[in-house]
């Protein structure tokens, strides 16, 4: 299965960093799978396809429900939103979120992928800044500062590209795929899965 990064492989961005890595092969294939099946829906629907990953953290000196129940109220309000329900500007929203918690945590935190309709939208920060709105609003804070991470930095403080645009028509198109597919697989690891409570899921998608 190989190595997974939770900051994009070197390979493409020669970004350089120091990013320690999870054990090799210790992977959830219905994860795994899924993902596949996020890129394959909205690469066969659009030509130009646009990625972002995020993560979702809650406030250590508060305790929120153990379930999923706040992660379910953003993702459907940010798929409405992106869906044409703010501004009317259809993107075509499809995303994938997995839960996970170590256990020296005291609170579980989330990864996601966000993938849009590349001929709507090139640019991460607008989507970003809802990122932050829809989060504060579902954990009823007035922002979200410190509890959203765009997953621009390694942890050598150097920056990180993050929205990534997948042309078809391109000639690196395929690698740019398989970088997002590389980076998309640290959300398949085992590692910091396992801890949730009964009959409480630790990974959700869009329907495709």
């Amino acid at each position: 299965m190989g190595t997974y990064h939770d900051t994009p492989p070197n390979s493409y961005f020669q970004a350089p960093t120091t990013q320690p890595q999870p054990d090799p092969g210790t992977y959830r294939p219905e994860i795994l799978q899924r993902v596949h099946q996020v890129f394959a829906h909205m690469l066969a629907k659009h030509s130009k396809v646009y990625f972002i990953r995020f993560d979702l953290t809650y406030p250590a000196d508060l305790t929120y429900p153990a379930d999923n129940v706040l992660l379910r109220e953003f993702a459907e309000n940010l798929s409405w939103n992106l869906d044409g329900g703010h501004d009317g500007k259809k993107l075509d929203p499809c995303y994938l979120w997995v839960r996970e918690q170590s256990s020296q945590e005291r609170q579980h935190h989330h990864h996601f992928i966000l993938l849009l309709d590349g001929h709507r939208t090139h640019s991460i920060h607008g989507h970003m800044r809802l990122v932050e709105t829809l989060w504060a609003q579902a954990l009823g804070l007035p922002h979200a500062q410190g509890l959203v991470d765009y997953c621009q930095h390694g942890t050598n403080g150097l920056q990180l590209p993050n929205g990534v645009m997948i042309r078809k028509d391109q000639p690196d198109w395929q690698q740019k795929l398989a970088y997002c597919l590389e980076w998309s697989q640290y959300l398949c690891k085992t590692k910091g899965k396992g801890l949730a409570p009964p009959r409480v899921r630790e990974f959700g998608s869009s329907r495709v």
